[in-house]
């Protein structure tokens, strides 16, 4: 491994024990109720979708191809209507975060908090 590829995982984890230590729940595992493709019907992100699998995220939009980012820490906490989670993945040599929070309204849905006006629902497989 080389120094920089040491240096990157070592800020990395060290990211994640900062948010760990940081009041919520911060671990590398994604929770399985995040796990899968999630759509949503708003006109405006009609040709979007979000995966997240167990080691990436990948943000699906117009483009020819999605964008692919290998996670590296999940954070969590609970709200009056579920679970808030912070979802920590590489961008190039940088850390970048999403955060969702997840609901049982009718099923599963999450809302991105920068988009909270509309839901994003996991599609069954096919």
């Amino acid at each position: 491994m080389t120094m920089r590829a040491s240096v990157i995982r070592l800020t990395a984890l060290l990211l994640v024990a900062v948010v760990a230590g940081c009041g919520g729940a911060a671990t590398a595992a994604v929770p399985a109720e995040l796990l899968g493709t999630w759509k949503t019907d708003a006109p405006s992100h009609a040709h979007a979708f979000l995966r997240i699998d167990a080691t990436e995220i990948v943000f699906g939009t117009s483009e020819p191809q999605p964008d692919r980012h290998t996670i590296v820490g999940v954070d969590s906490e609970p709200e009056p209507s579920g679970t808030l989670y912070t979802i920590m993945y590489r961008v190039d040599d940088k850390v970048a975060q999403l955060a969702v929070s997840y609901e049982q309204v009718d099923g599963p849905a999450l809302r991105l908090r920068n988009r909270p006006g509309f839901s994003w629902r996991r599609q069954r497989p096919s």
